[in-house]
């Protein structure tokens, strides 16, 4: 978990509990507070994914087009 989680906000939605075991183990689950997150951050998983099959299409596509041309553009500086 990144560092940002153990911050005071991420303290009020995250519960990280650490076990004095070897190897050393946490668990962490959402806090009450946290818990209305779930959905939300889904559907934003949902949406931010949705594109990808029609991404990788359109990027097959632009790479066998260039295969063809030959030459590549001058990538953006």
């Amino acid at each position: 978990m990144p560092a940002r989680a153990n911050d005071a906000f991420g303290r009020f939605l995250i519960k990280r509990t650490v076990y004095a075991v070897m190897p050393p183990h946490a668990e962490y689950e959402l806090t009450p507070l946290g818990r209305p997150l779930t959905e939300p951050v889904i559907a934003l998983g949902t949406w931010a994914s949705d594109p990808i099959r029609d991404i990788d299409v359109a990027r097959e596509a632009f790479d066998a087009q260039e295969r063809i041309q030959g030459d590549s553009p001058v990538p953006f500086k």
